[in-house]
């Protein structure tokens, strides 16, 4: 009779390793996304103050030329973030449009200096808000962006 020592066999072991680079191959890509689509949320969340003060000169009449300083906002730069942000501009281009502009820093499929771009179009009312095509952020990120 032969006695089996205990411990796994170098085929149970394989397999192992096998099912976890399988399980990886999947779950790092989609983490990268996740991580990436979160960041640009994250700057969507900071656009609150550009998007309030631009309305508000779209329905008070003085929309055309307005800068950070006619708008009461504090300056581009000071918007940056940690990982994600490095700039928002918010200007009025004309009496009835509104622009603004993010610069982000370098993560996941991001490249540094990428812009995401709001236009806005006025009406007696409201400004609505709307991806620019001089958006440099990939495709993929864009969807339900306002």
């Amino acid at each position: 009779m032969t006695r089996r020592s205990p411990g796994f066999t170098l085929i149970e072991l394989l397999l192992v390793l096998i099912v976890i680079g399988v399980l990886a191959a999947v779950a790092i890509p989609n983490y990268s996304a996740y991580v990436t689509r979160s960041r640009i949320d994250e700057a969507m969340g900071l656009l609150g103050p550009a998007k309030l003060a631009l309305g508000e000169a779209c329905t008070g009449n003085y929309l055309a030329g307005a800068d950070h300083a006619k708008l009461g906002l504090p300056p581009a730069s000071s918007y940056a973030t940690a990982q994600s942000v490095n700039s928002i501009a918010a200007e009025g281009v004309s009496a009835t449009t509104a622009k603004i502009t993010v610069n982000f820093k370098a993560f996941g499929d991001v490249k540094l200096n990428d812009t995401l771009v709001l236009s806005g179009a006025c009406s007696p009312m409201a400004i609505a808000w709307d991806v620019d095509a001089s958006t440099t952020i990939p495709q993929k990120y864009r969807n339900n962006l306002r």
